[in-house]
């Protein structure tokens, strides 16, 4: 190009400037007419096309643009390790997920019943929290001789493990979890007092005591006999789910440390062990399993009903249940029309509001509340009517309210 003098450019840098201004600007316009020309001719081909096949245009472009997002989801979800604390974690919620919430269920009926309750609103209510004040109850009559028979709660919360010593209970939490051994069934007769207690195999045998101890409690194999527990095991197992949980080992080790035990205390631990691998073994099981596992545990538990209702009286937290609120506690729930035919499951639930008071933190106390939201589903589902539920949730908070003001 010629040097225009009338442009204003004085050197040659500048004449360059103004020339990519110029080519810049034309390019623009060609764009713009371009997109113009297109946006014509796409009208022109609308226009000229009927309403199903611009739908299905429309569909195919919403389809490719989901399809893109797909596939950088998917690159960022490959590219993420898989063993990172986070992909860990969100599996775990999913697979909890899974499991129906007991604690919707209860939270659903308390909400149903809660605007018939005269009570004030306040940070300590028992509808906005019923599990949350202290336990008590045992027997809030006078123990009597000989001691009532007292149902105890699902077996699948007392079942135990078959063969670790009984002082090992003081121990770790830990257990060897080596596969169950065949174990040798027998009755509940007289005969079966008197026989020996059977060697259940290495290393699962406990050896027979020397005899009575002061202060001691006879255990349940001294009284009844072995139990007979070999079918549940073996029953447990052959669900899918479960073959290869070591909780169900652990469970069936706890009840024959239990039924062998001789110490109160020691038997309140094991129980609350005993709970505590109860739940896992209900979330390792799928859906379908779950139903069966929970059947499996109450037919054994009936089935051995003598020796579960002796280690469930002996513990030392259905001993120790003898405090001022637990009377009123107790006669309030037994004064309810529908609840009049439920003595043992009130006498269960006292005893968790008790023992929650009295356990620490972790996995024992968690055993504890979970029982004692399974207890008061049940009697909450008893009550027949909108006036006896509420009467229940009445006098579960005057409970509360008598444990607060006795600590």
């Amino acid at each position: 190009d010629e040097y225009n003098r009338k442009s204003g450019v004085t050197n040659q840098s500048e004449r360059r400037t103004e020339q990519v201004r110029k080519a810049q600007r034309a390019y623009r316009e060609r764009k713009e007419n371009h997109v113009k020309s297109l946006e014509e001719q796409l009208e022109q081909f609308k226009s000229g096309q009927p309403p199903d096949v611009i739908s299905l245009l429309e569909r195919v472009a919403s389809l490719e643009k989901d399809n893109l997002d797909l596939q950088k989801k998917l690159q960022i979800a490959e590219s993420l390790d898989k063993t990172c604390p986070n992909c860990e974690k969100e599996q775990k919620r999913a697979n909890d997920a899974e499991a129906p919430s007991l604690m919707l269920e209860i939270s659903s009926s308390l909400n149903q019943s809660s605007s018939s309750l005269p009570l004030p609103t306040s940070s300590s209510s028992l509808l906005q929290n019923p599990w949350t004040f202290p336990s008590n109850n045992q027997h809030g009559s006078p123990i009597r001789t000989p001691p009532p028979v007292i149902a105890p709660p699902p077996f699948y919360q007392y079942i135990g493990s078959p063969n670790i010593p009984v002082s090992s209970l003081q121990q770790s939490d830990s257990f060897d979890h080596q596969p169950l051994p065949v174990l040798i069934s027998s009755s509940t007769s007289s005969e079966a007092i008197k026989k020996p207690v059977p060697e259940y195999g290495k290393p699962y045998y406990i050896p027979d005591e020397p005899g009575p101890v002061p202060g001691k409690i006879k255990s349940a194999v001294e009284v009844y006999g072995p139990p007979d527990i070999d079918y549940a095991w073996k029953d447990l197992k052959s669900l899918d789910s479960l073959k290869d949980n070591i909780y169900v080992d652990m469970t069936f080790r706890l009840f024959l440390q239990q039924v062998h035990c001789t110490d109160r205390t020691l038997l309140k631990n094991s129980i609350i062990k005993a709970a505590a691998a109860k739940y896992k073994i209900l979330n390792g099981c799928s859906l379908l399993d779950r139903s069966r596992a929970m059947e499996i545990m109450d037919q054994v538990q009936l089935h051995n009903k003598q020796h579960v209702n002796h280690v469930y009286y002996n513990s030392s937290h259905m001993q120790s249940l003898n405090t001022p609120a637990d009377a009123p506690f107790k006669e309030a729930i037994a004064g309810i029309p529908s609840l009049k035919e439920a003595g043992d499951d009130i006498d269960e639930l006292c005893a968790l509001f008790w023992t929650q008071t009295r356990v620490g933190r972790g996995e024992e106390r968690e055993a504890v509340f979970f029982k004692m939201i399974d207890v008061f589903a049940k009697l909450l589902r008893v009550c027949k009517d909108e006036e006896d539920r509420t009467k229940f949730l009445l006098a579960t908070e005057i409970g509360r309210e008598l444990i607060i003001i006795m600590w």
